[in-house]
């Protein structure tokens, strides 16, 4: 057995009669060799400590991890060498990403994926997981510590107050409605509990619905809120047809840290209502939503409507199937509306609404 051991690792023809000095001499060069290529395993280890979060440095990682996995003999540690491959593929994409959630996201997951590893070798220990992969997941799982630390520190939230109308028309009852917009920059972490804070003077106006100056869910980085702000004006703001109308905003970071912008202070212009013309809108009837049914409101997307068309008469004989998908109110039930009356007229085809199924298998 043991000749046969050394003729697989060797690549040398040994007689099963070789004599004990022949097979001794034997032995100890494969114990030479192994002992070369301990040498070699550490010094790749040792490379891999040394690795930075970057694309270049992870790649370089990546490498490094394939020529290891080569050098190693038992199953299980080539296994864990997969693993580790894995591993830095996932921080390689974590070095490409540009937003915060995704960053936080596969900082926490390869975080976890770490430290099962590291369990995994507690359980089922070897001498290279031990005295080598150990270490090098150990200090990985420092440095994506520091990395999301860092994360943190380094893309807190920046808001930025606007107000798209400065002029308005006080109604009735001497109130105006404004829109504040509250964005996040891109890139930067979500923004918690956000408050938009309005510093009144009784004397000019005040807010009629404080309670509506709040955002439930988290301002992310790229995105923006629109905060309505209902105005009571003072006599002082309609006798002079402006006044000015200080606002910040109020929100909590990751580590539960209370900060608030910098006061913005917009000039709002009042108009008497003898001059308030109003335009009317024909999009006004699609507001509440539904489907666009009418030819001359459907604009641009013929093109949509006819390569569809096309497709779906072309492959009907192939058993196909296409799906309409996009964001919300993006105007995927209008074009499916439009698409079936298109389909309509192609005499081959019979066109079946299945729209209100659940309805159709609920009364049977």
């Amino acid at each position: 057995m043991t000749i046969e051991y050394l003729k697989n690792r060797t690549a040398q023809l040994l007689d099963p009669a070789v004599s004990l000095k022949q097979f001794v001499e034997q032995w100890n060069l494969l114990h030479r060799q192994n002992h070369g290529n301990w040498r070699s395993l550490s010094q790749e280890c040792e490379f891999l400590n040394n690795m930075e979060f970057t694309t270049a440095s992870t790649g370089n990682g990546i490498e490094c991890v394939k020529r290891l996995s080569q050098k190693l003999f038992l199953k299980l540690d080539q296994e864990r060498a997969g693993e580790l491959l894995r591993i830095f593929e996932v921080i390689l994409d974590l070095c490409r990403q540009t937003s915060f959630e995704e960053k936080e996201r596969l900082c926490i997951f390869t975080d976890k994926r770490c430290r099962e590893l590291l369990q995994e070798i507690e359980l089922c220990p070897t001498r290279f997981s031990v005295d080598q992969l150990n270490g090098v997941v150990q200090i990985l799982v420092a440095k994506l510590k520091d990395y999301l630390e860092d994360l943190y520190l380094n893309t807190v939230p920046r808001l930025s107050l606007r107000l798209p109308i400065e002029t308005c028309t006080p109604d009735d009852s001497n109130q105006i409605e404004l829109q504040i917009v509250v964005a996040n920059q891109a890139g930067c972490s979500p923004a918690e509990a956000l408050e938009l804070m309005v510093h009144c003077e009784d004397d000019l106006f005040s807010v009629s619905n404080p309670d509506e100056l709040r955002i439930n869910s988290s301002l992310r980085g790229g995105e923006q809120e629109i905060i309505r702000l209902i105005i009571n004006l003072g006599l002082e703001a309609l006798t002079s047809q402006t006044f000015s109308l200080p606002v910040s905003a109020r929100y909590k970071t990751r580590f539960e840290e209370i900060m608030a912008t910098d006061l913005a202070t917009f000039s709002i212009r009042l108009y008497p209502p003898e001059e308030f013309e109003e335009i009317d809108n024909p999009y006004a009837v699609f507001a509440e939503g539904g489907p666009v049914f009418d030819e001359a409101m459907f604009y641009g997307r013929e093109e949509t409507i006819r390569n569809a068309s096309s497709a779906i008469i072309e492959s009907r004989n192939h058993g196909k199937c296409f799906v309409i998908f996009g964001q919300k109110r993006a105007g995927k039930s209008s074009i499916l509306y439009h698409l079936m009356r298109r389909l309509e007229s192609c005499p081959e085809l019979l066109v079946i609404d299945l729209g209100s199924i659940g309805s159709i298998c609920a009364f049977q």
